[in-house]
């Protein structure tokens, strides 16, 4: 690998942020707070007592009573007319508490930080409270935020280093038409994968190490054919709570679980602020991807780049796309971009969960994948891991899928799961 730093290029290079006038985005807990202020409001008593019971997760936490302490701090400071911290833990100490008391029940599962918020509130006659000790539950919500790097400093840190190989074998594709895009995300609420080809779309899960398919449709029966294909092709796939897949002898179709609907352009980019996808109409006359960037359905989104011939990433403030002709680029806010030689494929995010993204490719002969992060203008390899079979596709599996993030690799009879 080698990378060398190129001057900002005068293009278009601007991503938009809904919140005017924030310093800075909420972190995770800071978000939970904010839910909770926002949705409970005025049944959030002035001076009650703010409590926090156990983490409920799926991870080891490293210092649970520092977490628990942060997140009760955050909801402390934006209660109105102030609030104090207690040592309640359950409901049966706030049912008998003699303040007003907002218990807050944390869990962290699947990459997923959950808080509910109970208010109880002591009765204010004194003859009904002598008949019925108990305080009656008056208010109640749960906020949810993605586990980030605020929150990952309190868990057992993820190792680099410590990165392994699961294989999961699956029913190969028609002869002369292998699979070009694999992703991975959550489709009605459940962990899943689509690999797709110029031919058909699939969708399923990993398991007992195989991939095993929920559906498979062609995309002649989703997609009307191109009129001006591209002579290479190009197949795009992601996830945002819905499955979008695109092909440049196709164009494009989003998959809600129940039925397909067709769309503009190819889906490159999930928008880390909106969870909104961006697509990228064909340009055969490059015989690549246009970089000016759309909704899907034909207006122009906020971000624009060269011409490309792959999927696009997009991970803290970096991006990453393959420019026609094979070179990868990753552009900073400011326009810097770090450019990588012979990756075959490549996929951009953070593997271990500290805020600095990392980027991994794969070579051919030999076969080959390579962790590096990123750190300013340079990349600092973390790992490299010999494959036993060509990489035909790589992506990032967030966090929600997975106890931990994970990369996926894609080769002609079987799916690598990375973590």
């Amino acid at each position: 690998m080698s990378c060398a730093r190129v001057a900002p290029l005068a293009l278009v290079f601007a991503l938009v942020f809904a919140c005017e006038g924030v310093a800075h985005a909420a972190t995770s807990l800071e978000s939970l707070s904010i839910q909770i202020v926002n949705q409970l409001d005025d049944k959030l008593p002035a001076g009650a007592q703010v409590a926090i019971g156990k983490v409920v997760t799926d991870q080891r936490i490293t210092n649970e009573s520092a977490l628990t302490t942060r997140i009760a701090e955050h909801l402390v400071s934006r209660v109105k007319g102030g609030a104090i911290a207690r040592d309640v833990h359950d409901a049966a100490a706030a049912r008998v508490a003699r303040r007003a008391t907002v218990l807050l029940s944390p869990q962290l599962l699947r990459g997923t930080v959950s808080l509910a918020a109970q208010v109880f509130v002591p009765r204010a006659n004194v003859w009904t409270r002598a008949k019925d000790k108990d305080n009656p539950l008056v208010a109640q919500t749960t906020a949810f935020a993605q586990a980030d790097v605020e929150l990952r400093q309190f868990l057992e840190p993820i190792s680099l280093e410590r990165l392994k190989l699961t294989s999961f074998g699956y029913e190969p594709f028609g002869d002369g038409d292998p699979p070009l895009a694999i992703a991975c995300g959550d489709l009605n609420g459940r962990g899943a994968l689509a690999v797709v080809s110029r031919r058909e779309v699939r969708i399923g899960y990993l398991a007992q190490g195989q991939v095993r398919w929920d559906k498979k449709v062609k995309w002649i029966d989703i997609a009307r054919r191109s009129p001006v294909p591209l002579r290479e092709p190009v197949v795009t796939a992601l996830f945002n709570g819905k499955l979008w897949v695109g092909s440049s002898d196709r164009g494009g179709a989003v998959f809600d679980g129940k039925a397909w609907r067709a769309i503009d352009g190819l889906p490159v980019l999930v928008d880390p602020p909106s969870d909104s996808v961006w697509c990228a109409p064909p340009r055969p006359t490059e015989n690549a991807l246009s970089g000016e960037l759309t909704n899907c359905r034909g207006i122009q989104a906020p971000l624009v780049l060269p011409a490309h011939d792959a999927q696009v990433w997009q991970v803290a403030g970096r991006v990453l796309f393959r420019r026609a002709g094979g070179e990868v680029s990753i552009r900073d806010a400011e326009g810097a971009t770090i450019e990588l030689e012979g990756a075959e494929a490549v996929t951009l995010g953070d593997l271990d969960q500290d805020g600095k993204p990392e980027v991994v490719l794969s070579t051919d002969a030999p076969a080959r994948m390579r962790v590096a992060v990123l750190d300013g203008q340079n990349t600092i390899q973390k790992l490299q891991l010999d494959l036993p079979h060509s990489v035909l596709a790589l992506t990032m599996c967030p966090a929600e899928t997975e106890a931990r993030p994970s990369v996926l690799v894609l080769t002609a009879n079987e799916v690598l799961r990375v973590r």
